[in-house]
């Protein structure tokens, strides 16, 4: 689960890990505020993503607007940085 007392340093420095680990492979598929929550979770461990989504406090991933509400929208509406977010759902989605 997500620790949301951690800086964005910290989620930022994991996912420049991955993605250097990530690019030798050449499989770049980064989940990014512009995607749907829907799409969001197609892009990797969907368990994953779905558990940092609800550490974020979106309980609702499932419901007929992550079909068509963005990431960034889901983190206006709940409060949340949106950067955070995105930076924790990248590691989230290679685990």
């Amino acid at each position: 689960s997500i620790n949301n007392n951690k800086p964005l340093q910290f989620y930022i420095g994991y996912v420049i890990i991955i993605l250097i680990k990530v690019k030798i492979k050449g499989e770049i598929y980064m989940i990014t505020k512009d995607m749907t929550i829907a799409d969001a979770l197609e892009q990797g461990n969907k368990e994953a993503i779905a558990e940092s989504l609800m550490a974020f406090g979106m309980h609702c991933f499932g419901c007929a607007m992550a079909s068509g509400e963005t990431v960034e929208q889901a983190a206006a509406v709940h409060g949340v940085d949106v950067d955070e977010m995105v930076a924790a759902l990248n590691v989230a989605r290679l685990k």
